[in-house]
């Protein structure tokens, strides 16, 4: 059914000086919210505002949880989708300040024996080809194969699709992106690899995003999810977020999916992905909103978490390629003022964007996705609108 009501309105005020939203700022998001959660019938919608290096203002509304009737909170964690890559993309330029790897160094001295284009000779595939989606590796209808139920391991996409996916899903990330990129693997298909050298065409790649973070934990000596814990997570103070659930973890907002407004939202199994570096990481907004606030304090030198140098690299074209913006760097992209990425998968949607030119950025999380072509513009309005009220652009 429907989310029945709003669970948790407001939000937790924070921030100093002038940075702080002011109240009629907060009463209009605080009503634009909540008027968008009962138009369009939503579970759960979470938003976290950052400006000046800190979260000023986070809230929720709506449920994490519908049956259980648990209210969506700032601090509730949510599935990213693909803004999961943005902190991929720290880890690699974290990595790369302490000397442990170079974005430009050839892959194939690591122990990647998958990572070598059947159709090509000699070429050399580095981290900034991976990062830039122009290192040849496509994304086909086998990648969904990847995601699978919990509980089972039973392929998501082969119970509620028509797609034939292999079972018990591989979910070990290199293995199974082994399968799916070595010619004798078992969801391997010609069309995975282009056949132009590594940096010719862009093509974003979620295959790419996973195997990059495979070959920074190679390349560094270190798991990926402690890798991201030790230098990401734990330095700035995020609680809420974490890669792989368990009896430890927060509990997460549970996904909810319809194919068209007039049903009724179907709760989704919990389930994960093998490639989980590329779309399963899960953080609060508030969470979030402390990580792009640093980011963007780091591009400006007022960071003493990261440089920069690097967050200059990170938040730049490294590709002269046309990609979805205006410019594609490393996992980040952008256009006008605004730097950031979106996220999208089954009962996952994820907004993430600073606007450089009034140093304000947003958060959106909604645990639901509607399939019907009517949905993704409201959604885009009100993020717009939310950017508007705070003082900000977005592209």
């Amino acid at each position: 059914g429907g989310a029945g009501g709003v669970g948790g309105a407001g939000g937790d005020v924070g921030g100093a000086g002038g940075d702080a939203l002011t109240d009629e700022v907060i009463t209009a998001l605080d009503t634009k919210a909540q008027a968008f959660l009962a138009d369009h019938d939503l579970p759960g919608l979470a938003i976290a505002v950052e400006r000046g290096g800190q979260v000023v203002w986070s809230g929720a509304w709506g449920w994490a949880d519908v049956d259980a009737q648990i209210p969506a909170t700032a601090d509730t964690p949510f599935t990213l989708g693909s803004v999961s890559k943005t902190f991929i993309a720290a880890a690699l330029m974290k990595s790369v300040e302490a000397g442990e790897i170079s974005l430009d160094a050839n892959l194939a001295e690591l122990e990647l024996p998958f990572l070598d284009n059947p159709k090509i000779d000699g070429e050399a595939i580095t981290l900034r080809h991976l990062a830039t989606h122009t290192a040849g590796i496509r994304d086909g209808a086998l990648y969904d194969c990847g995601y699978y139920m919990d509980e089972t391991h039973a392929s998501l996409y082969r119970e509620f699709t028509d797609l034939e996916c292999p079972e018990p899903v591989e979910a070990d990330q290199a293995s199974f992106l082994e399968s799916y990129l070595s010619p004798d693997g078992i969801l391997y298909n010609a069309a995975h690899w282009a056949g132009h050298i590594p940096g010719e065409a862009f093509a974003y790649s979620n295959i790419g995003a996973s195997l990059a973070a495979v070959a920074l934990e190679r390349g560094v000596g270190v798991d990926f999810d402690t890798l991201t814990q030790t230098r990401v997570f734990a330095p700035l103070g995020m609680d809420h977020t974490f890669w792989h659930v368990t009896d430890d973890t927060p509990a997460i907002a549970r996904r909810y999916f319809r194919e068209d407004s007039a049903e009724d939202w179907f709760q989704l199994p919990e389930y994960s992905l093998a490639t989980w570096a590329d779309g399963g990481l899960k953080a609060s907004a508030h969470d979030l909103g402390v990580f792009l606030a640093e980011i963007a304090a780091a591009e400006r030198g007022e960071s003493s978490w990261l440089s920069a140098a690097s967050a200059q690299v990170m938040l730049s074209a490294q590709t002269d390629q046309p990609s979805e913006l205006e410019w594609q760097g490393i996992f980040w992209m952008g256009g006008g003022t605004s730097f950031g990425h979106t996220g999208g998968d089954p009962g996952v949607t994820t907004l993430m964007f600073h606007d450089r030119a009034h140093d304000v950025g947003v958060i959106m999380l909604l645990n639901a996705t509607d399939e019907s072509d009517a949905s993704e513009a409201p959604l885009l309005s009100l993020y717009r609108e939310i950017f508007e009220l705070v003082g900000g652009d977005f592209l």
